[in-house]
């Protein structure tokens, strides 16, 4: 009886840790994302101030 109660506990904690260590690695995906995202934008901005002052010229 203590054996199965045991197993039933590992087993539970395994679930829980692959689930924060699944989370995690969305997280990670997605902060990725958000920075790649980022630098696109700032290249725009720049490409577009850039061609503003080749307009000015």
């Amino acid at each position: 009886m203590a054996k199965r109660k045991l197993m039933m506990i590992g087993s539970v904690v395994i679930i829980l840790s692959v689930f924060l260590a699944g989370g995690y690695v969305v997280k990670e995906q997605i902060d990725q994302k958000a920075a790649q995202q980022e630098k696109i934008e700032k290249q725009t901005q720049r490409r577009k101030r850039q061609s503003e002052k080749a307009a000015m010229k």
